[in-house]
């Protein structure tokens, strides 16, 4: 269970406009899937589900990164995070090695743009600041700092 600071925090964005990047450590299915994530970000949230530490498993077979997809995608609809169609999609990320990362901040230039804020929630030891300091570095950031300087001078 999250502890309830948790809980306030990330509840926070109920009624805000705002995608949540729900970041899921594969080593720890299906225990770091929040079960009552909708809960409590709010049901009206686009949710893009990220698979971290893809690396750290082995290729077992052809097709095995779209069968765990699948998988992780099963496990946040058992959860019931999918039931108003939340889950815009999922991606498998290495947030240490960089693996998706830049399809990530791709996916999120062409599709959220800046249409609101970008949230980036998850369990302990998920990856989430590991993923958040890429982030920064990111172009997603820096033209979006890049455009407020001009908004603002």
């Amino acid at each position: 269970a999250l502890p309830i600071y948790y809980r306030r925090i990330v509840g926070s964005i109920h009624e805000k406009k705002a995608l949540v990047l729900f970041m899921v450590d594969l080593l720890d299915l299906p225990n770091s899937v929040i079960p009552d994530l909708t809960e409590i970000v709010g049901t009206n949230k686009h949710i893009l589900v990220l698979g971290n530490k893809i690396d750290l498993l082995p290729g077992d077979s052809p097709g095995y990164l779209k069968r765990l997809k699948g998988q992780l995608f099963e496990y946040c609809k058992e959860a019931g995070i999918h039931t108003n169609g939340n889950i815009t999609d999922v991606h498998l990320i290495s947030a240490k090695t960089g693996y998706g990362v830049e399809d990530l901040i791709s996916k999120l230039q062409r599709s959220w743009k800046y249409n609101g804020d970008v949230y980036l929630v998850g369990t302990t030891n998920a990856g989430k600041s590991t993923l958040f300091n890429s982030l920064l570095q990111s172009d997603y950031c820096r033209s979006k700092a890049s455009e407020i300087d001009r908004k603002s001078t």
